[in-house]
């Protein structure tokens, strides 16, 4: 059985002066924080989408969608943080703020969010998913959601989304399948391209789409594009007037989780023909920002 971080606390308490027991208390209080955090930080379903909640650098949790969701009659787009300042509270739920947009047809975003509320619950299947309650913008109602899923102080209504996947995670660096190889394609390493052009295709990873798509041609930025719809997705990146003879190109992109996925190719025109052929290896590269 797993021993209670709050036991450990207490143990070393009674070894060490106050001071330095109020340090391993509070060291003790962040793990039992990140214990609880770790059953809501998923991908969720909602309204048709999917929702990413993810820890953020000052200590709350984000809603970022990654698949478009509609809420009431207005469409959340990907990248949006629909969700923020999520906290955790003592009784286990989680408040903080959804973002709202003035109602249909204009669906303006609403520069006042309303007071929300979560909490990972279970079935009677033993099937994890998350209640999350809204009050409307500008609302003094802060939601509530009890162990046992009743909810209370809500203006607007209540929701339960499902459990989808697990976040996903900084992608590895190099090998068989490796991310880039999947988001970023480019032309194959045996084929002469016609013409000076060379065509990029690109694809959302699972859950994390791409956000910004970057490249280079022999160290000079060439295209630097932010993605904002399937259909900029779609069209891929086309590279024309490129350089004759040996030349490289890189690309870097990053997902909306903020992972980076980079890679590059060498080409050679095709003696006599003007074509471009590639040649030499394929370096791939991941980091995560």
């Amino acid at each position: 059985m797993t021993r209670s971080p709050f036991r450990r606390c207490r143990s070393a308490a009674l070894r060490v002066p106050a001071v330095f027991a109020l340090c391993v208390l509070a060291l003790c209080l962040g793990t039992a924080s990140a214990q609880a955090h770790s059953e809501i930080e998923r991908v969720w379903s909602f309204n048709g989408g999917a929702v990413d909640v993810v820890a953020q650098p000052n200590g709350t949790l984000a809603g970022i969608v990654t698949a478009p969701t509609k809420f009431a009659s207005c469409v959340h787009p990907v990248g949006e943080q629909m969700w923020t300042e999520m906290r955790l509270q003592s009784d286990g739920s989680y408040w903080g703020l959804h973002h709202w947009f003035f109602e249909a047809p204009t669906c303006v975003s609403n520069p006042t969010a309303g007071p929300t509320a979560w909490r990972v619950l279970q079935n009677p299947k033993g099937e994890t998913y998350l209640r999350v309650c809204f009050s409307e913008p500008g609302s003094a109602e802060q939601p509530t959601i009890a162990s046992d899923g009743s909810s209370a102080h809500f203006t607007y209504g209540c929701a339960n989304s499902a459990s989808i996947s697990p976040l996903p995670t900084a992608p590895p660096k190099e090998g068989k399948g490796a991310p880039f190889e999947k988001a970023v394609v480019l032309p194959p390493t045996k084929a002469c391209i016609q013409s000076r052009r060379l065509k990029i295709h690109l694809h959302d990873p699972k859950y994390d789409p791409l956000r910004r798509v970057t490249v280079w041609v022999d160290g000079h930025k060439a295209v630097d594009i932010h993605i904002r719809s399937t259909k900029q997705l779609n069209g891929g990146i086309t590279l024309r007037k490129l350089p004759p003879g040996a030349y490289k190109i890189k690309v870097t992109a990053i997902t909306v989780l903020g992972h980076r996925l980079s890679g590059s190719h060498s080409y050679n025109g095709c003696a006599g023909t003007g074509k471009i052929e590639l040649h030499g290896k394929k370096h791939n590269q991941t980091k995560h920002r």
